[in-house]
């Protein structure tokens, strides 16, 4: 068995949402120790992948609970880690975009496209805030 410290507050309440909509009625994933959950056997996905997945569930639930601040934090710790994490750049981007700071999402967005140019979502991400930016600044160049 494999063991990790105890999920947080958000992660234990995700998984509880999870269970309570139906989608893990058959054996639970983990068992409790004393401090730790203890993983069963046979699982064949890596800490790091978990990790990753449980980070990025979290920002989205904290998108949701429109907790945006904190979300921002969780994907900004994942892409100082993995530059090119298509999911959080994009999470990312969407945040910035609710947030009304056109900048950091048409960053965020071109960072996707350049990754990966065939993205649907970072491109209309893009175009959605130059359009907006579009409407807004030639005010700014008439006197």
């Amino acid at each position: 068995q494999r063991c990790e410290p105890l999920p947080t507050r958000l992660e234990s309440s995700y998984r509880l949402q999870q269970s309570s909509a139906g989608h893990s009625r058959t054996r639970p994933w983990f068992t409790f120790g004393r401090n730790r959950i203890c993983h069963q056997k046979g699982s064949n996905i890596s800490e790091k992948e978990k990790r990753k997945k449980m980070d990025i569930t979290d920002a989205k639930l904290l998108l949701e609970q429109n907790e945006l601040d904190k979300a921002i934090q969780i994907l900004n710790e994942l892409i100082l880690t993995n530059g090119s994490d298509i999911q959080a750049l994009n999470l990312r981007g969407r945040i910035h975009y609710k947030m009304q700071m056109w900048g950091n999402a048409m960053n965020d967005y071109a960072a996707v496209i350049e990754i990966d140019p065939g993205n649907a979502e970072a491109r209309s991400g893009l175009i959605m805030a130059e359009n907006i930016l579009d409407y807004f600044t030639p005010d700014m160049f008439n006197p």
